[in-house]
C-alpha cells in the first residue's frame, strides 16, 4: 500500500501544474538540510532491473533502513549527491543508491536522440474545450496528459516548438508547456486518444551496482568503532576488577 501511495504522489508530482523545473524537496530531512547547497537537481523515474532490490535508508550516511524495493518498483528521484563515493538519489521513502537503478526514457532524452530528425515549430488551431493527447514522446503510448483547450489562457494557442516526423510520415509537435507540463501531440491527429505508432528508443545502463546484497551506510565505521570500544572496555572491566581487589585486600588488613 505504501508503494502505491508513493507512485500515485510521483504521478501528482509529474502532472502537476507547476512549472517543470520546480523539483519536489524533502524539507524534513535532516540529511538533505544541512547538505542541500551539494545537492544536484534530477527530476528523473527510476526502476528497479529484474533480479534486483534496492534498499531506502533514512540516511545515506548513518543508514537506517525504511523499505526494501522489489523488481520493478519504480520511484521519481528529485535530487543527487555524491557519500562517500557513491552516488545517492532521494525520493519521497528516503535515500537509496542511484547505481542500483535504472534510469527510464523520457522526453528530454527523445530531443537530445532525435536532435538532428526536428524541424522547426508551430501552432495548432484549436476550439475553446476541445481535448488534445499529449504523449512522453512520440511512438511511446504512454498519456502525458490530456489538455483540454482555454480561450482565456495564452489566447487559446496550443504552440509546438519542435516538430518530428516519424517513420510512417506522421508529425508530431513537442508542447513544453501549456497550463503546466505537457508533452507531444500527434499533429496528424491530435484528439486520437490511441496513435498506431510505437518507438523503442535505447536507454543507457544507468546500473553500475549489481551486488545481490547492500551493506548499510555507516555499518563499516559502526564495526571499526566497535573494535576499537571492545579492548577499551575490556581494559576497563580489568581495571575495575583489579581496584576491587585492592580494595578488598586492603579492608581484610
Amino acid at each position: 500500500m505504501k508503494r502505491l501511495v508513493c507512485f500515485l504522489l510521483t504521478l501528482l508530482l509529474l502532472t502537476a501544474t507547476v512549472s517543470a523545473d520546480v523539483l519536489w524537496e524533502p524539507y524534513e530531512d535532516d540529511y538533505y538540510q544541512a547538505h542541500r547547497e551539494e545537492m544536484e537537481g534530477v527530476n528523473r523515474i527510476y526502476a528497479v532491473p529484474e533480479g534486483m532490490t534496492v534498499n531506502v535508508y533514512r540516511s545515506p550516511e548513518t543508514g537506517g533502513l525504511v523499505e526494501t524495493l522489489q523488481a520493478g518498483d519504480r520511484v521519481s528521484v528529485s535530487f543527487s549527491t555524491e557519500v562517500n563515493g557513491e552516488i545517492w538519489g532521494v525520493g519521497y521513502d528516503g535515500w537509496f543508491r542511484l547505481g542500483r537503478l535504472q534510469r527510464e526514457y523520457n522526453s528530454d532524452d527523445f530531443l537530445a536522440d532525435y536532435a538532428g530528425d526536428l524541424s522547426d515549430g508551430g501552432a495548432l488551431e484549436t476550439e475553446d474545450g476541445q481535448v488534445f493527447y499529449a504523449w512522453t514522446w512520440p511512438g511511446s503510448g504512454v498519456l502525458d496528459r490530456e489538455v483540454t483547450m482555454n480561450a482565456d489562457y495564452d489566447e487559446g494557442h496550443l504552440s509546438y516548438s519542435r516538430v518530428y516526423t516519424d517513420p510512417e510520415g506522421g508529425r508530431w509537435g513537442y508542447v513544453g508547456y501549456y497550463m503546466g507540463r505537457c508533452g507531444w501531440i500527434w499533429l496528424d491527429d491530435p484528439t486520437n486518444p490511441a496513435p498506431s505508432l510505437r518507438l523503442a528508443p535505447q536507454m543507457e545502463n544507468t546500473v553500475t551496482d549489481t551486488s545481490p546484497t547492500e551493506q548499510e551506510p555507516g555499518a563499516a565505521a559502526r564495526a571499526s568503532l566497535a573494535w576499537v570500544l571492545i579492548p577499551v572496555a575490556a581494559v576497563v572491566l580489568v581495571t575495575a576488577v583489579g581496584i576491587a581487589l585492592v580494595k578488598r585486600k586492603l579492608r581484610k588488613k
